[in-house]
């Protein structure tokens, strides 16, 4: 079973579903992945639910934040992996951003916050504490592949370096480019 208990800076670490309906969510994600399912009490009420594969934590699933407009879909967010939250999220702005959700605590298991790139893609920042992300992952059921869809690739590459140190390479592929 692949597993870890860290990530390099600017890895996708970690996924959660934001949802109107986290009862079948959970149902359907169990049944689909074969996920066994815990939910972790919230402080403001209510729970996260995580699921797992073989003991390592694959992703969560949780309820739309209060103030959601209504009618928005459920949705699922990807975090990178951040050594230093309040530098990366610093370098937002000046990259071309905007931060929508300032770094903030999640209890005692990390800090997270929410971005917006130049393309209008949302992504999710992550320093972890006890939480150190996805604990399974290459393998039926867990996270395997991000990616971000956008018509606009050299933007959003050039601003997840300028935030994360990441690089990029764009190569050949079919009658476009992937980057």
């Amino acid at each position: 079973m692949p597993s870890r208990d860290g990530y390099p800076q600017g890895v996708p670490c970690w996924v959660d579903l934001q949802t109107t309906d986290q009862e079948g969510a959970k149902a359907f994600y169990s049944n689909l992945f074969g996920w066994e399912i815990t939910d972790e009490p919230l402080p403001m009420g209510g729970h996260y639910s995580m699921g797992s594969l073989d003991g390592g934590a694959v992703a969560g699933i949780g309820a739309q934040a209060p103030g959601t407009p209504e009618g928005m879909p459920p949705i699922w967010a990807t975090y990178f992996w951040v050594d230093d939250l309040d530098e990366v999220v610093g370098k937002v702005e000046g990259a071309g951003g905007q931060v929508v959700v300032p770094p903030m605590d999640v209890m005692e298991t990390g800090r997270m916050a929410f971005v917006v790139d130049p393309t209008g893609a949302h992504v999710g920042l992550w320093e972890a504490n006890q939480h150190k992300g996805a604990g399974t992952v290459n393998m039926p059921g867990a996270l395997v592949w991000n990616e971000l869809i956008t018509t606009d690739p050299e933007a959003a590459a050039t601003f997840y370096d300028a935030i994360l140190g990441t690089t990029h390479e764009t190569s050949p592929m079919g009658d476009s480019d992937y980057t």
